[in-house]
């Protein structure tokens, strides 16, 4: 109520002839006069602020793991070789060639060619070698009996 008979003097005085560039303040009974404002004196906001920005968190790092080395789980051929299970060893020369100590043709395909396929997954030598060569060798030599063992 207060503020709406407040407006209704300004309007009044306003509206005299003589106050056409002047800005004025309501203060409980009286009207003061004020000179005409300039950008940046009024009591409204102000576009800028003095005060220090609120400090924002920092960015954390992806978690899901994707660019982490996964660690390589040790094969079957890797323990059957280490054991000395397998029916194979290393000639060493100018090339590195595999020896096999039971012909090829002999061995038992449905055992020994799934080991040697699991063991091409290995990243270290001389598992990787002797998995590659020795599925090379026993796809070459081994004919017929490949077919049966493929799932």
């Amino acid at each position: 109520m207060r503020l709406r008979q407040a407006l209704l003097q300004t309007e009044r005085v306003s509206n005299t002839p003589n106050t056409t560039n002047f800005n004025f303040q309501i203060s409980r009974n009286n009207i003061l006069c004020l000179a005409t404002l300039k950008r940046g004196q009024g009591l409204g906001g102000k576009t800028t602020s003095l005060l220090e920005p609120v400090p924002k968190p920092p960015v954390q790092k992806p978690r899901a793991g994707a660019v982490r080395p996964r660690a390589i789980v040790p094969s079957e051929f890797r323990r059957f070789y280490d054991r000395g299970d397998l029916p194979i060893a290393i000639e060493h020369g100018q090339q590195n060639r595999i020896f096999w100590k039971v012909d090829v043709m002999q061995l038992d395909y449905h055992h020994y060619l799934p080991i040697f396929f699991e063991g091409i997954r290995e990243k270290q030598d001389p598992y990787r070698f002797l998995s590659v060569q020795g599925v090379f060798d026993m796809l070459e030599k081994g004919g017929a009996k490949v077919l049966p063992v493929i799932p």
